[in-house]
Order: structure tokens, then C-alpha cells, then sequence
């Protein structure tokens, strides 16, 4: 490449190497070990002609780097993963056009474009809250189904240890209710509100 640097090379700087965010440190790490042309952005390096990596392409690099390790070793089929399933099913809308993995070379929770990369750990109530979690970012918006259901697993849902299935089918239909509630206070609110001012008397001539 030219001056001798890899052709598609990413360069970071010690910034985002030993940066506090998890994301951005575990990205720099992983694509380090993998070999992936991420080369140290020296200080005082001239910004026309090297420019440090944004978040969005290493995980760019990174869904590259995992798509080609799944499509050579396929992940087997857990319960985590039909659990991840069924949740994105139930938040609906966007998130049913995602496609999910779960790598043990992943450490840390992110989604790129339509795919959505979370560490091959066992099932719990922590996992799902982290799928929850990175849905919402993902979908760039406050989704009221994750807010249900983050409510419903913190009620249902043990905080510590492994989970059955049955068990998440059972918080789901809490979260399902949970929305129910929610809708109906809404309503309330919003007749009381009506009803107060129609109630109001008129203010003086």
C-alpha cells in the first residue's frame, strides 16, 4: 500500500487502545490478536494523511473479522440463543430483520448494521439485560416493549444463576401485561387531564 501501509489499514491511537470504553477496548484488542491491519496512530501524525478509526468502523472491521470465524466453525444452537430469539420477536418491529450471534471471541455486547454480536455465555438474567440494552441502542430510540421487559425480568427473574426457557415465556407474558398497565395509566392520565380542564373555572372578565 501506499507508505508502506496495508491496504484497508485502520489506525487508532493510544487513546482508543487504552480507552475506558469497553466496547472500544475490547474492539482494539481483539482485531490486534486477529491480525487485522490496526496500526498505532502516533502522536503528532499528520491528520491529512492518517486519520484514527471512529467507532463505527471497528465494528465494521469487527463483524468482518466474526462473520468469517462463524461461517468456519458455526456456533451450536443454545438456549441462550432461542432465548435471544424469542425476545427479539417479542420487542418486534426493527429488531425482527436482525440477525444474531453469539461468539465466544466476542466480550462485549454491540450491533452493526443487522447483526448483533453477544459473548457466548450461559443463560441469565444479565444476558438478557445486555440484549436489551444493546437493542436500544441499536434502534436508536426509547422502545417501550425493552422498557416493559426490563421491568418484567427485574420482577420475575432471578438476579443470580441460570435460567429455563419457561422461565423467560413466563416473564415475557409479565412484560406483555406490563404494557397493558402501562397503556391503561396512560389513558387514565390523559381523561383526568381532559376532565381537569374542562373542570377549571373561567378565568375572570
Amino acid at each position: 500500500g501506499a507508505l508502506g501501509v496495508p491496504a484497508g489499514a485502520l489506525f487508532a491511537s493510544r487513546r482508543t487502545t487504552e480507552s475506558g470504553d469497553p466496547f472500544l477496548k475490547w474492539a482494539a484488542a481483539f482485531l490486534a490478536r486477529r491480525g487485522a491491519p490496526l496500526l498505532p496512530l502516533e502522536p503528532g501524525a499528520s491528520k491529512a494523511l492518517f486519520s484514527e478509526a471512529s467507532e463505527d468502523e471497528l465494528q465494521e472491521r469487527c463483524v468482518k473479522e466474526l462473520l468469517a470465524e462463524l461461517k468456519k466453525a458455526p456456533a451450536a444452537r443454545t438456549d441462550a440463543q432461542q432465548a435471544a430469539a424469542k425476545l427479539l420477536a417479542f420487542v418486534g418491529a426493527e429488531s425482527r430483520s436482525l440477525r444474531l450471534h453469539f461468539s465466544a471471541l466476542v466480550a462485549v455486547p454491540f450491533a452493526h448494521g443487522a447483526h448483533v454480536f453477544m459473548p457466548a455465555t450461559a443463560l441469565d438474567r444479565g444476558l438478557l439485560l445486555r440484549l436489551l440494552a444493546t437493542l436500544q441502542k441499536r434502534l436508536g430510540r426509547f422502545d417501550d416493549k425493552c422498557v416493559h421487559a426490563t421491568q418484567a425480568f427485574f420482577e420475575t427473574l432471578p438476579a443470580h444463576g441460570g435460567l429455563s426457557l419457561p422461565q423467560l415465556d413466563a416473564a415475557l407474558s409479565r412484560a406483555k401485561q406490563v404494557g397493558v398497565e402501562s397503556r391503561a395509566f396512560e389513558r387514565r392520565l390523559e381523561v383526568g387531564g381532559r376532565g381537569g380542564a374542562a373542570a377549571a373555572p373561567a378565568a375572570p372578565a
